[in-house]
C-alpha cells in the first residue's frame, strides 16, 4: 500500500467524506487524544504499519476555534501537541487542478521537547465545507 498524494486526497479522503460506503476501513481514530509515543507498543500491536514505519488513518476534524476567516484544528494530545512545521503544499490532480493540500507536523512533549514522531495531514480544499475526516 503505497498511494501517492493525489490518490490519498482524490480517492481516499474524498470518498471517506462523500462516499464512505466505497471504503471498508475502520481506521477512524480520535488520534490526537488516544495515542502517543508512550502507548507505542499497544498502538503497533493494534494497528500494524502499512510499511516499515508508516500508518494511515482517518481522523475526525476537531476544530479548536472558527472565525469568519480562520479555522484552526485542535492538535492537543494526551502528552503533548502536534505542531505544524511547514507550509501547506498543494496537491494537484493529473489535469494540474488543485484538489487538496498536505502539511507535515512534529510531535512536541509538554516541555516543548521535540520527539521523532512526524505526521502528514492530507486535506481536501476548504471549498468542501462538509469535510468530516482528514
Amino acid at each position: 500500500f503505497l498511494p501517492n498524494d493525489e490518490e490519498i486526497v482524490g480517492f481516499y479522503v474524498y470518498n471517506k467524506n462523500f462516499n464512505p460506503h466505497l471504503l471498508q476501513s475502520n481506521h477512524i481514530l480520535d488520534f490526537y487524544y488516544s495515542h502517543y509515543v508512550s502507548a507505542l507498543n499497544n498502538f503497533t500491536d493494534r494497528y500494524p504499519p502499512m510499511t516499515e514505519n508508516e500508518w494511515y488513518f482517518y481522523y475526525k476534524k476537531d476544530l479548536f476555534f472558527t472565525t469568519k476567516n480562520n479555522k484552526r484544528l485542535n492538535r492537543k494530545a494526551k502528552n503533548g501537541t502536534w505542531h505544524v512545521n511547514a507550509t501547506k503544499k498543494s496537491i494537484l490532480n493529473q489535469q494540474k487542478v488543485e484538489i487538496g493540500f498536505k502539511r507535515t507536523l512534529d510531535f512536541m512533549e509538554p516541555d516543548k521537547k521535540l520527539t521523532l514522531w512526524k505526521m502528514t495531514e492530507y486535506h481536501l480544499l476548504e471549498s468542501n465545507d462538509t469535510q468530516r475526516c482528514t
